[in-house]
């Protein structure tokens, strides 16, 4: 994936490490879904949005410094919030142009995507999912938007795929997707046989569904996939405290269980399969744990029955600080042991379940942390 900075150091000018500096950290979050520092944070008490200078001067300089990000910017760079304007205007532009004409996606993805929309030119395709990608990041400026991480089949890849596969042959094993975005990965498992009335897509945005449909060119109505909105920390929609609750029969879940949910408290012990990406990755230490810990309630007790996904980790856990200096959110990051540890031992009784990873370098560049190196981690928990 091509990057806005190469990997040359950057000369020592003020606006110059401003702009390489925030943006080497934009891009270590290049697959997280939350949104760019940009939109949402404040530096020196300022909207990075509203521009210190004019905004011809920042597009001028910075369609300047986007053909030669190593140019001279010059003495108007010393003023860091003219840098930051600059930055915004091109991480917009690069949002914008970056993409290559495949838009990234490899043959079965594209594949894929021809079968569902029915767009058969692979120009015509690439321009739908561009136009949508575009009117979408304006609202929901978020990297996992930028970089076109909703159209990659992120579950396909995954080393358990074929076991959630096999275990979609039986038609009481219901499947969740916590964090669905626009539903790509629950539609590539429809083409791959899974049963759609055994799936359900979750998301914390109502209108990613209605969002996906038009990714997807469907009609209102059309998918007999379900959709059910909601925060999974907020007690309303799953209800984890065990007052009056009765651990479900192995034998209760079945399709009509999805079709009349209206939450997801009335799932707590029925689901076999449950996959989240790109999103545990996002939180401190005690919400990850939160967040299992709920996950775990979902899952039904049968052997078997399984969780898994992939976020990014580092080597030694720690947290990290998104955005600029110390005013960004803090987002934990564990490693390949504490990860373990968290679930085996932790969430579940020890030896109750068992947990696989492997840990993948995704990206690179001398400004990041772990010694310029950016890691996923692709893990699944079993109950034995």
């Amino acid at each position: 994936m091509s990057t806005f900075f190469d990997e040359r150091p950057a000369k020592v000018t003020t606006g110059r490490m401003i702009l390489s500096r925030m943006q080497a950290q934009e891009d270590e979050l290049e697959d997280a879904c939350y949104p760019l520092p940009i939109t949402t944070q404040k530096i020196s008490g300022r909207k990075l949005a509203l521009p210190t200078k004019s905004t011809k001067s920042a597009a001028s300089t910075m369609d300047m410094y986007l053909e030669d990000p190593y140019s001279d910017l010059g003495s108007d760079t010393s003023d860091e919030e003219f840098a930051e304007d600059a930055r915004n205007y091109a991480v917009r532009q690069y949002a914008k142009n970056s993409i290559p004409a495949s838009c990234g996606l490899c043959a079965d993805e594209l594949s894929f995507f021809k079968a569902w929309t029915g767009i058969i030119s692979e120009e015509e395709l690439i321009s739908h999912i561009l136009r949508v990608r575009d009117d979408v990041f304006e609202r929901y400026p978020y990297p996992c938007i930028r970089y076109l991480t909703f159209a990659r089949l992120r579950i396909h890849w995954h080393p358990a795929y074929e076991r959630l596969l096999s275990a979609g042959q039986n038609r009481h094993s219901l499947f969740l997707d916590l964090g669905s975005c626009f539903g790509t990965d629950v539609r590539k498992l429809v083409v791959d046989g899974f049963p759609p009335e055994c799936i359900l897509a979750s998301d914390l945005r109502p209108d990613f569904w209605d969002l996906g449909q038009r990714l997807f060119k469907e009609l209102p109505g059309q998918s007999k996939l379900r959709f059910l909105p909601g925060d999974i920390f907020d007690n309303n929609f799953l209800d984890v405290r065990n007052d009056g609750y009765r651990a479900p029969d192995l034998d209760t879940a079945s399709p009509s269980t999805l079709a009349t949910a209206s939450s997801l408290t009335r799932l707590r012990g029925r689901v076999s399969l449950i996959h989240v990406a790109s999103l545990f990755h996002l939180f401190d230490e005690h919400q990850q744990l939160n967040l299992a810990q709920r996950l775990a309630a979902l899952l039904s007790p049968e052997p078997g029955s399984f969780i898994f996904g992939s976020h990014g980790c580092r080597l030694e856990e720690g947290y990290r600080v998104s955005g600029s200096g110390s005013s960004g959110p803090m987002s934990f990051r564990h490693s390949e042991q504490s990860w373990k540890d968290m679930w085996d031992g932790g969430v579940f009784l020890l030896g109750t379940v068992h947990v696989e990873t492997r840990v993948e370098q995704v990206l690179t560049g001398d400004a990041l942390d772990n010694g310029g190196k950016l890691y996923h981690l692709v893990w699944s928990v079993t109950r034995r």
